[in-house]
């Protein structure tokens, strides 16, 4: 249960959520699990068809690969990923499991209630692993995670520029981000940076919008974006900015300050927050100049189907021109969205 390119017992995971310090600490590969909709008909055999599309895609994925990972951690961020952690702790021949309870306010009770959560987790892999999570090995792991955030931090500011790496490339990066050892992340873009930085591409015209929502799992909508002449300078997305945002901080208790860096980060549709991710998003299309903002989520997700009725009010008051996407994976919502955003996009130029 090792990947080709792990040389350690690989941990997979679904949700931005994940302290992916405590699984580097304990001498684990941490790995995001993404979908894959060619599974979706296999995952339908075990999951209810009205759970969203990326669960079922991401079950899919690894009932097609059912030896890619060790074990798996979940965070019960909505029924539906429950029912996913669920899935793979009994049709999965997973060795390691663990499931994380997340609070939904972001103020000290949720730091002190997802610092409890942490110190259930650490025994659970330190017993797996057999290795001992103490204040050094977490420190270490902090500091490999920071390093990566402060990389992604630099090539989402160098997409924002009018001269900057196109957006697909961006993700692809961001993907890799997650789907690899970060160590060899980190010291193959260390160099790299320089490298973009003192590039020159020519200066790209045409529609800046920021892209909000939920997952990116599939990267199709930004090509698709791309190529009727829009570019996306910014996001608020789970596969995006949430991932990377804020830094773990060294000082004092190791364990509190991880807690403290995942209850504060830039919050998601789950969380009750959704004044702070309003004024975030307006916010976003200030700092970029961006003219438009493509809202995409998949279909059955409840929480950002909650999201967008809150926040679409805000948007038409301030008169920045949205469009909302909702996605289930198959060729013929492609061809439907494709169209929309074409549409809107030729509006917005």
């Amino acid at each position: 249960m090792k990947t080709d390119s792990a040389q350690k017992p690989v941990i997979g995971w679904f949700c931005t959520y994940t302290p992916e310090e405590l699984i580097l600490a304990a001498g684990l590969e941490s790995r995001r699990i993404l979908g894959d909709a060619a599974g979706m008909a296999a995952a339908d055999t075990y999951l209810h068809p009205n759970l969203c599309a990326f669960v079922r895609a991401c079950f899919g994925s690894l009932l097609n690969n059912p030896n890619s990972f060790a074990g798996v951690v979940g965070i019960d961020s909505c029924d539906a990923m429950r029912r996913l952690f669920d899935a793979c702790r009994h049709f999965l021949p997973v060795q390691f499991s663990h499931i994380l309870a997340l609070p939904h306010e972001v103020n000290e009770d949720a730091v002190q209630f997802f610092h409890a959560e942490l110190q259930a987790f650490t025994p659970a892999l330190r017993t797996y692993s057999g290795n001992n999570l103490n204040d050094d090995n977490l420190l270490r792991a902090i500091a490999i995670t920071n390093e990566t955030r402060l990389i992604l931090s630099e090539l989402d500011e160098l997409r924002r520029a009018p001269t900057g790496i196109v957006a697909s490339q961006y993700y692809r990066i961001l993907r890799q981000s997650m789907a690899s050892d970060k160590k060899e992340f980190n010291r193959a873009w260390r160099g790299r940076l320089q490298q973009l930085r003192e590039s020159n591409p020519a200066s790209r015209e045409g529609a800046r919008v920021v892209l909000s929502g939920g997952v990116l799992d599939d990267m199709w909508i930004v090509e698709t974006i791309e190529a009727a002449g829009g570019h996306v300078v910014a996001d608020d997305l789970c596969c995006g900015s949430r991932y990377f945002g804020g830094l773990v901080r060294t000082d004092g208790d190791p364990l509190l300050q991880i807690a403290e860096r995942y209850i504060r980060r830039l919050p998601c549709a789950r969380m009750n927050t959704t004044g702070k991710r309003i004024d975030h998003l307006l916010e976003l299309v200030r700092q970029t100049n961006a003219t438009g903002l493509i809202y995409y989520s998949v279909k059955f997700c409840d929480p950002h189907t909650l999201d967008w009725v809150m926040i679409q009010p805000e948007l038409q008051r301030m008169r920045i021109p949205a469009l909302r996407c909702e996605a289930d994976y198959s060729p013929g919502n492609r061809e439907q969205i494709r169209t929309r955003i074409e549409a809107f996009l030729e509006m917005l130029s």
